[in-house]
Order: structure tokens, then sequence, then C-alpha cells
């Protein structure tokens, strides 16, 4: 019964510790600002603090400062964007100072603390997008992964809310255009080493010419019957 109880008590002094990357870590009891309240809330929710983060799909670099484009997906309790759920919208990360594009490269998976800015125009492809928009106080670049991913925008109807603060620019919750994110693995080849040692994956068939054929005698000029009729 003791060593249960210890272990309760141990379990539980674990789950009330930080899970999340030090970077990441705020003051105890201090209320984020979600993706989606951002979306609608207006000024009201300036200057707050929030933890958002995604997959990186662009970098600019302004004169002073960084704007680095992130497809938003919902964090799970390490503050880690989960790609499998779908995504809501995007947003952007505001740098003051500049950064090198490299690092924060395209299809990279980054949550970032900050505070709540206000909402930047810009372009999706060819449809102008309002950007809910974060100012960076601090950032963690989590470890790649095999899960390729390709942003896409098309046209569909979708429920939710519409915010007045965005017009004219389509917001992230209203009838009009959305992302979709295509998720793709890779299938790598087999190698050990060298091309000279290149494996196919055990699950294809080799083809027509790698398979064992039947040995052909040489064509022989003069049949047996002939032969046989030879002096």
């Amino acid at each position: 019964m003791l060593v249960r109880a210890f272990v309760v008590i141990f379990a539980l002094s674990l789950s009330a510790c930080a899970v999340v990357p030090e970077p990441l870590q705020v003051p105890e009891n201090t209320p984020l600002v979600g993706y989606n309240k951002a979306v609608v809330a207006g000024d009201d929710i300036l200057g707050k603090s929030a933890r958002w983060g995604g997959i990186i799909t662009n970098v600019e670099n302004k004169p002073d400062q960084t704007l680095i484009e992130v497809v938003y997906f919902p964090l799970n309790h390490y503050g880690k964007p989960n790609a499998s759920e779908e995504t809501p919208g995007r947003f952007k990360a505001v740098i003051n100072k500049f950064v090198d594009p490299i690092m924060f490269e395209e299809g990279r998976t980054v949550t970032f603390l900050g505070k709540v800015g206000k909402p930047l125009a810009g372009m999706v492809g060819e449809q102008p997008y309002m950007f809910p928009s974060l100012t960076v106080d601090n950032y963690y670049k989590w470890r790649r992964q095999r899960l390729y991913d390709t942003s896409t925008v098309f046209f569909d109807f979708y429920s939710g809310w519409y915010s007045p603060f965005y017009h004219p620019y389509w917001s992230p919750w209203r009838f009009g255009p959305s992302v979709r994110m295509i998720r793709t693995y890779k299938d790598p080849a087999y190698w050990s080493g060298s091309k000279n040692n290149y494996r196919p994956p055990s699950n294809s068939r080799p083809s027509m010419s790698a398979r064992p054929q039947p040995r052909q005698q040489p064509p022989s000029s003069r049949s047996k019957a002939q032969r046989r009729l030879d002096p």
C-alpha cells in the first residue's frame, strides 16, 4: 500500500512539472491567447502573451525585421504543433531584427512565444489574406521529421465565425479560400553505403529482365534427320 501511494505521489509530482521546452515556458497561471481567439477578438488581445506553432512556409526579410509565415497547428501538452490535426489558418511571426532565412527553412516545425500583434495583410497565392501576427520573444525549433508537408489553397465552404476585424481580407473563419495540408511519406530506396549496394523495397517485384530466363541452346544449321542421312 505504501509503495502504491508513493508511486501515485511521484506521478502527480511529475505531471505538475513543466513539460514544455524551457524557451517556451511562461510563469505559472499566465493566460495565453489561443490562435482561434486572436482571429476574432480584435484589439482586445493586442500585446497579450501567446504561444503558437506550426510548419514554416515562407520567410521574408524586411529592412528592420523578419516575417516568418507559418501554417498553424494546435499544440500538444509539450507545446509541439500536432500536424495530424486540421489547420485553421496561418499566422506571421515577427522578429524585430534580421534573421538569416536558413535558420527557419521551409517545412520546419517550430513553436513561437510572444505577444499578439496587429494582423498583417498579405497574399496566399493570388488571394488576399489577413494574417494574425505574433511578435516573437522566444522560439523552439523541433527535431526534423520524415513528414513532408505541402500547403495548397483551395476554395471550399466551411462553418465558423466571420470577423469584420479582417475586412476586406479573408479571415481563417469564413466562407472562401482555405488551406489544406497534403501529407506524404517518402518511401526511400534502401542503400547500404554506396550505389552498388542498392536494394529495392521488399514489397516491389523484380522486373521481367531481372527474372531468370530458361537457357536457350544455340541454333544448329542442320537437323538431326539430315545428319543421319549423311554418308
